[in-house]
């Protein structure tokens, strides 16, 4: 029971660390402007999801730098309700996005949760940590696409969606989060 606890704590600490330190006006207007352009990218624009998907992992990633606790729920949860929302985002294969919406929700939250583990909590190069978290988000997606497919529950283009896809854009979305995390400190020094 000891080790579940402290386990536990861990993980809550490592919700707690962000690497800039906002002030508390600062943070609430981010987490709000976030949230909305999170969700209107895909609602708003939708297309192309190369686009798309760099500028929500963009959002994921600075939600990962930038905020602490509960406070990624909505950058986790409202791009895929936005695409769903539109009703385009796939074309055709839209209705399919039901089926994964759980699933991208989950890879979000690994996604955000590796970069702040590796980076902030124990420090490795944010590049590396970057790296393993786009992994680790697109090898998750994908095992579910896949295992949608063998079932027939998605068609097979959904494979390269939910895993390189998801890949790329994760990789490019964390380089735009350094440039703007880079532009940022380097204006107010």
């Amino acid at each position: 029971m000891l080790y579940k606890k402290e386990k536990n704590m861990n993980f809550s600490k490592t919700f707690n660390q962000t690497i800039l330190d906002l002030k508390k006006m600062e943070y609430y207007l981010l987490l709000s402007l976030f949230s909305i352009i999170g969700f209107c990218i895909p609602f708003l624009i939708g297309k192309p999801q190369l686009f798309v998907g760099c500028i929500i992992n963009a959002l994921l990633t600075l939600s990962a730098l930038c905020f602490k606790k509960n406070a990624q729920i909505p950058l986790i949860l409202l791009p895929s309700l936005g695409a769903l929302t539109r009703g385009m985002l796939f074309g055709p294969l839209t209705i399919f996005l039901v089926y994964f919406i759980p699933f991208i929700w989950i890879g979000n939250f690994i996604f955000i949760w590796l970069i702040k583990e590796l980076h902030i909590t124990k420090k490795i190069n944010y590049f590396f940590s970057l790296l393993i978290a786009a992994i680790g988000k697109a090898l998750f997606l994908g095992l579910i696409a896949i295992i949608l497919i063998n079932f027939k529950i998605v068609p097979k283009p959904f494979l390269t969606i939910m895993s390189l896809t998801q890949l790329i854009t994760a990789i490019i979305g964390g380089m735009i989060a350094y440039c703007y995390i880079f532009i940022r400190e380097k204006i107010r020094t």
